[in-house]
């Protein structure tokens, strides 16, 4: 049912508050215009470029155990250029600082770019955001001010994946265009950052003195705001490399105790995708040489220090297959259950030349049920 559809029938509904408030949120957020990335610089006062627009190859996948999804996803896409503007007539509103300028919502701000609207979550996240509008109106003063503020803020930039591939690789975007710009940037950071997130931001060179920690009530006098260093699934692998070299330069080399070059993801403690088979896969993958690792009990150095080694990652998709881009030359197989949504560690171990396989798998629910005799002969025809 596309949005409009939805909206069509909503309007007959009432007694749920719930679903009337999202029919108000929603049919609110489709007042105002879109600023997209290619109409960014149209209200700008300045622009730095970073990279033209170029194309990405991704090749082909074939086998009756790669999902149909990543099979589609072989040939020619598209990067769009990068660039970042400066845009002297915007604010920052709501818990995850959306953009807004000359009656305008600037999509770029959003979790995913252009195509935050193309989703009814997405237009949700956008609508709360502008709700916070009013609120600001309504208040005396704002609680502190930021002269010039260049946000890594979003609705997704507290999940692994997103703040790794879409938020600190833009600190490369920044750091490209201070070299000609005549002001002191402070990046603002999502509210009540978790641990792992200061962090890498630490291991990145920014300290919490050069960090301001984001409140809908901070006004922004000066913003700047860069493109999403991603287009679709496809992540920036220039900017990826950059911010990998940034990270492992400043991370400890020492190994994970008990390390192995042979990774198997565990998802014991995520709450989906849960393979209810590990036991028995992991009794193939272990004279295999693999090790399990449940990576929210490491550190993000530690993370980094494990994949670094990596010579073969197992497991079940999910965020964990971030940390590949960490790694010199390795091996992925992942494995998907239910459905394929992202085609995105496909696409970022194509960006790095490293050698991917997928299988699909029975599912139960949410959780994957993968048969572990044929994971074995995957991963066996890539060793």
């Amino acid at each position: 049912m596309s949005h409009h559809e939805l909206l069509s029938r909503l309007r007959t509904v009432t007694s749920d508050p719930l679903v009337s408030a999202y029919y108000l949120l929603v049919t609110h957020t489709d007042r105002y215009p879109l600023i997209t990335r290619a109409g960014l610089a149209d209200h700008a006062s300045r622009r730095w470029d970073i990279e033209p627009e170029r194309p990405v190859e991704l090749s082909s996948q074939s086998g009756y155990h790669v999902p149909g999804r990543i099979q589609e996803q072989a040939g020619e896409h598209t990067l769009p250029a990068s660039f970042v503007c400066e845009l002297p007539s915007a604010r920052l509103v709501g818990p995850d600082a959306v953009g807004f300028c000359d009656g305008s919502i600037i999509l770029p701000t959003t979790q995913d770019s252009d195509r935050t609207v193309d989703t009814v979550a997405g237009r949700w996240n956008i609508a709360e955001n502008l709700a916070q509008i009013r609120n600001r109106q309504s208040m005396s003063r704002d609680v502190s001010s930021v002269d010039h503020g260049f946000s890594l803020v979003s609705n997704w930039s507290k999940r692994y994946f997103h703040w790794m591939v879409d938020c600190l690789p833009r600190l490369q975007y920044l750091e490209t265009a201070r070299s000609t710009m005549d002001a002191d940037i402070e990046v603002l950071v999502p509210p009540e950052p978790p641990g792992w997130l200061l962090e890498s931001l630490s291991l990145m060179g920014y300290s919490k003195a050069n960090i301001t920690i984001w409140d809908p009530t901070i006004s922004v006098d000066q913003v700047y705001v860069s493109t999403l260093p991603r287009e679709g699934d496809i992540p920036d692998g220039d900017a990826l490399r950059w911010t990998r070299e940034r990270l492992r330069t400043n991370a400890d080399e020492e190994s994970v105790e008990d390390g192995s070059d042979r990774i198997y993801i565990s998802r014991k403690k995520a709450r989906a995708r849960d393979v209810l088979t590990e036991q028995r896969l992991l009794d193939e993958l272990r004279p295999l040489g693999f090790r399990s690792y449940t990576l929210e009990d490491l550190s993000v150095e530690e993370q980094i220090a494990l994949f670094r080694d990596a010579e073969f990652v197992v497991g079940p998709h999910g965020a964990g297959f971030t940390n590949i881009m960490f790694s010199d030359d390795v091996g992925v197989v992942e494995l998907f259950g239910k459905s394929v949504n992202s085609t995105c560690y496909f696409a970022l171990s194509e960006q790095f030349g490293f050698d991917y396989d997928a299988v699909s798998c029975e599912f139960r629910g949410n959780d994957i049920i993968a048969d572990p005799k044929e994971v074995r002969t995957v991963v066996e025809e890539h060793l």
